[in-house]
């Protein structure tokens, strides 16, 4: 989870026992909160207070992202360059320019969850979904 706050999604992931969870905040103060949250449930999750664009991404299979939309463009950069083909990543309310998501999700009334998969040859003409 890039932008993991106080890890609602990862704590939320470990219900279907992956083997590590791993978020990375910026924030001291929602990391601590993270923390102590992984004290009390110790459920695998791990959050880190760090910046994500200096974290190593390569081992991730899935990547979660809810991050504004200028971020989202660049972490895309970040994540095509370190992660192997076939990584996923899921992105909450914005797109990723130009690329083709595998599949959109509705949620509620307003927003919508993109799953791209990394080297995939589905960019977009024009930039249209």
């Amino acid at each position: 989870d890039l932008g993991a706050g106080t890890g609602y999604f990862l704590f939320k992931a470990a219900k279907f026992s992956p083997q590590k969870l791993i978020g990375y905040e910026l924030s001291p103060l929602l990391c601590l909160l993270g923390c102590i949250k992984e004290l009390l449930y110790r459920k695998g999750v791990r959050i880190y207070c760090r910046d994500f664009f200096k974290a190593d991404i390569s081992d991730a299979d899935i990547i979660y992202v809810f991050l504004v939309d200028d971020i989202v463009q660049k972490i895309w950069n970040k994540i095509q360059r370190e992660t192997r083909p076939g990584t996923k990543v899921v992105v909450l309310s914005d797109v990723i320019n130009h690329y083709k998501p595998d599949k959109i999700i509705k949620c509620g009334n307003y927003s919508k969850i993109y799953i791209y998969t990394v080297n995939s040859t589905a960019k977009l003409k024009n930039g249209i979904i």
